[in-house]
């Protein structure tokens, strides 16, 4: 099952006989609490209706051959709100402004290239997402009106109206919102059911008929249009926190739900900002008779272990002893042969920033039995055995494919280079020179008396993984505590520290230490987010145990409170109580008959029974926990690790055929065995007396 995205969809207009321009005077929703709209990074316009986000609005390019370019946050010196970086290297500034008049939100958005290109549209798309209840909800555009859902429209996601006229978006109930727009661009409405209910609207600036165009330097290119609504709405500049209090305060209101909801038993919290530090704890780190965690208790990081192997890989590079273009081939002994596709071959930098094409993990190692872990003894013979056997799939330096495979790989290649084991290289280039004292892959006596208690989704404890000797120690072995991590930090800011010479160059750069530092990681029973903003000099460590994405969720939430930013509520689910008896129905075995355009079909079938008195899906080959699936109080349920809700399927007679899953209505699974009951024959003969 695919991760959830956002749990807002879109509501629609006027079923009720009313004409569009009953809803942009005053109404009785003029009492409602107003919209909020604010400009964020990458020139992204989005808008809230109290804690829920509606839609955002963001810029785009589209290339020759429909390769899109999207746009990111400015670098130093770029006078933009976004810029996009073309192939080529060559750029697209855009600047953006929001300001509320009396008709209307006023959005103007300039696009202007620092260099010739040929495009097939520069574009600026809303997406909008408010509400559940989108069904029988409609749409006016021009000439077109019609429901939504479009009957005439494919799965995969057509395009439903294209026109300049002002396009109506409105609810067929009652005190729904109503958004309209008004552009002298063409306004196109796009059908997205296909990956998340909701639609898209594109305000297009290019040439009809599709053709590709020349677009000269310096030729501006502006997106001018009108959003009202039956809502009054504010505009709300990006602030930040003034201080480290009014940060402290904003945090609490961010976690308390996480806890209170028992999403995570405990987090352990640093924070740098504005020159001040703070260390702190929420929850608990056991759910048996634990305490509220603190700067010194103990955690798996996973993943963010990789960090750790980069610096090694730097340092190997600044002493002229590797280099990030070698080829990797060169690295490994006779017999084993690198994979490589086309004639290209894999380099070092590849395998450090994800781009070598390798696999996230060989087929045949497992991560999810903590009590053998098949990772935390996979040898560097078995990790060449499969190499011999591997074929890419893609071409490598191409498109990222995140792999503890590559840096796997590449720690090793560094500490063979070296001359010494990885962790003795770490301890002597890192850990030491920092002080570190906290952090490693064995455990001390003192560490583990302090090391929080690891838990699954279903808050089943997870013991602490082993690692006897294992390839993947460069990928996610260590453990750390946030006041170790925090000193990491402190070396990342200081040019002058004992990182100086291996972290703030263009080489370290390319080793993803750069301007931002950031990494999350996970285990069995952990979920850790490091993160530095070197410009704002301003630093998040959270640790939590639990092995799921909820820290890195957290974790992201607060860095955006970093920048002042809205930020959407955390939209948890609310869970229920059912029976055994009424959960029986449901188990059996699904098949995966249907996923969206450009999913790959699950290998496995899902395979739901009943455990302790609740609904369990069946851990597959590659992650050896079960997973709960829970009940919601509106008639779904949900898988906690996927952050997935499921909807299940049933029949006439209320006999349960399979599941799909609401945001995406088009992955579709069948129960195995199911038999549609037998239509009834009307033979025309009456019943007996």
């Amino acid at each position: 099952m695919k991760k959830l995205l956002s749990q807002a969809v879109l509501c629609f207009l006027l079923a009720a006989g009313l004409s569009p321009g009953f809803f942009w005077g005053s109404t009785q929703e003029d009492q409602a609490d107003p919209l909020t709209v604010q400009i964020q990074e990458a020139g992204k316009v989005r808008i809230f209706d109290g804690q829920k986000e509606i839609g955002d609005f963001q810029p785009q390019i589209f290339l020759k051959g429909w390769n899109i370019v999207f746009f990111q946050a400015p670098g130093p010196g770029e006078k933009a709100d976004a810029v996009a970086m073309l192939p080529d290297g060559s750029k697209v500034l855009y600047k953006v402004s929001v300001k509320a008049g009396p008709s209307g939100l006023k959005v103007h958005g300039v696009m202007t290239p620092l260099k010739d290109i040929q495009v097939l549209s520069g574009r600026v798309t809303g997406y909008f997402m408010p509400y559940r209840d989108w069904d029988g909800d409609t749409y006016d555009l021009g000439r077109r009106r019609a429901a939504l859902p479009h009957e005439v429209v494919t799965s995969d996601g057509g395009v439903i109206a294209h026109d300049t006229a002002p396009l109506v978006l409105g609810p067929s109930h009652a005190n729904g919102l109503t958004m309209k727009f008004t552009s002298k661009l063409p306004v196109t409405l796009q059908d997205v059911r296909q990956w998340t209910p909701g639609v898209s609207v594109f305000f297009t600036n290019d040439k009809p008929g599709g053709q590709v165009w020349d677009w000269k330097v310096g030729e501006k290119r502006a997106f001018d249009f009108t959003l009202a609504f039956n809502r009054p709405f504010v505009v709300k500049a990006v602030t930040p926190p003034k201080d480290l209090e009014v940060l402290r305060a904003q945090m609490d209101q961010l976690v308390k739900p996480y806890i209170d909801g028992g999403w995570c038993p405990g987090f352990a919290v640093g924070v740098l900002y504005k020159g001040k530090k703070w260390v702190g704890g929420y929850g608990t780190t056991s759910l048996a008779g634990g305490k509220t965690p603190d700067g010194d208790t103990e955690y798996e990081i996973g993943s963010i272990t990789k960090l750790f192997t980069k610096l090694l890989f730097s340092d190997m590079v600044h002493q002229g002893k590797m280099g990030l273009d070698d080829k990797a081939q060169a690295y490994l002994p006779k017999g084993v042969t690198m994979p490589s596709k086309d004639g290209k071959d894999i380099t070092l930098l590849m395998l450090s920033n994800h781009t070598s094409q390798l696999p996230h993990d060989p087929d045949d190692v497992s991560w999810g039995n903590p009590a053998n872990n098949g990772a935390g003894n996979y040898s560097l013979d078995r990790l060449y055995a499969y190499l011999n056997r591997y074929k890419l799939t893609a071409d490598p330096g191409g498109a990222f494919q995140y792999s503890n495979t590559g840096v796997a790989l590449l720690g090793n290649f560094v500490a063979q280079k070296k001359g010494i084991s990885w962790a003795d290289y770490l301890q002597q280039r890192v850990l030491d020179p920092v002080g570190l004292k906290d952090t490693g892959v064995t455990w001390t006596a003192d560490e583990l008396s302090r090391v929080a208690q690891g838990h699954a989704s279903d808050m089943d404890t997870i013991p602490l993984w082993k690692w006897d000797k294992s390839v993947f120690m460069p990928a996610g072995a260590l453990h750390s505590t946030v006041n170790d991590l925090l000193k990491l930090a402190n070396a990342s800011l200081d040019g002058k520290g004992p990182l100086s010479d291996i972290a703030f160059d263009d080489t370290a750069q390319k080793l993803d230490w750069g301007a931002r530092v950031a990494h999350e990681g996970g285990t069995g029973g952990f979920n850790t987010s490091f993160f530095v903003d070197r410009t704002q000099k301003a630093v998040v460590v959270i640790l939590g145990n639990i092995g799921d994405g909820v820290t890195g969720e957290v974790a992201y939430k607060i860095q955006q409170l970093l920048k002042g930013y809205l930020l959407a509520g955390a939209g948890l689910p609310v869970f229920t109580q059912l029976p055994a008896s009424e959960l029986q129905q449901y188990t059996g075995t699904y098949h995966v008959v249907k996923t969206p355009k450009g999913w790959p079909m699950p290998k496995e079938d899902d395979t739901l029974f009943l455990k302790d008195g609740g609904l369990v899906a069946k851990a597959n080959k590659d992650w050896n926990l079960d997973i709960k699936i829970e009940p919601l109080a509106n008639g779904d349920f949900y898988d906690r690790p996927q952050r997935a809700e499921i909807s299940f399927t049933k029949d006439g007679q209320g006999t349960v055929t399979g599941f799909t899953l609401p945001l995406y209505p088009d992955y579709v699974a069948e129960k195995v065995g199911y038999q549609a009951p037998k239509a009834k024959i009307d033979d025309g003969i009456p019943p007996p007396p």
